[in-house]
């Protein structure tokens, strides 16, 4: 997810923008929930999956109760 944005004059200048402190806070969850979801699962990585999951859900609500949304 750490996608950089770089323009030629940023480039040369030698700074790096991260894309995805650009988006919204609430669309930064549901990708990563997406991808939490898509990703098949083994007994090794689904304990931090699941973690991972538990952590995006509860970020989810808690900007759905601060008002981000409307």
């Amino acid at each position: 997810m750490n996608f950089l944005v770089a323009g030629a004059a940023n480039l040369e200048a030698g700074m790096m923008v991260m894309a995805d402190r650009l988006w919204h806070p609430w669309l930064r969850i549901q990708r990563l929930i997406r991808s939490v979801l898509e990703v098949r699962r083994d007994p090794i990585t689904r304990p931090v999956m699941k973690a991972t999951l538990t952590k995006a859900l509860r970020e989810r609500e808690q900007i759905r109760r601060a008002g981000w949304m409307n």
